[in-house]
């Protein structure tokens, strides 16, 4: 099952999500960017692709507080997962706790990063995280024709 490459959020935060692809419009990839409603939809949708890497995202954008579920949990299965290890995780979530950084550090977390309240710098970030990833960093993924 081949998809267009994409980028997964998630997040509960409906204009959170509005500013991923707001951020990812402003670079002009020719990427989806889709939503997994918790942790557990996003472990659910990747395990439906069958193990085809050409399906699961280039880049895994996670927030650690979800609706109804821990996303550390989603992180900590994923990255123990034997095929899903290698999608790249970027932790975007409100939470500057040392403990919450730590965590994700030693679970194999690939960046950090702490929301913005202020929608610019928000979106500043977002445009630097998505810039990096998919512009810059050589991922295990097919990456066809992105731009």
């Amino acid at each position: 099952m081949k998809r267009t490459p994409h980028v997964m959020v998630v997040d509960d935060i409906d204009d959170d999500f509005a500013t991923v692809i707001e951020a990812a419009q402003c670079y002009g990839f020719a990427l989806e960017i889709l939503r997994a409603a918790s942790g557990f939809d996003c472990i659910r949708q990747l395990r439906a692709s069958s193990g085809d890497p050409a399906a699961w995202p280039l880049l895994l954008l996670l927030d650690l507080d979800g609706r109804g579920d821990d996303c550390r949990d989603t992180l900590v299965e994923m990255k123990t997962d034997a095929q899903l290890h290698v999608v790249p995780i970027v932790i975007l979530t409100t939470s500057a706790h040392p403990r919450d950084i730590q965590f994700c550090y030693d679970h194999h977390a690939n960046a950090y990063h702490i929301k913005s309240v202020n929608h610019v710098t928000h979106l500043q970030t977002l445009q630097q995280i998505l810039g990096y990833w998919i512009n810059s960093a050589l991922l295990p993924m097919q990456r066809s024709a992105i731009k």
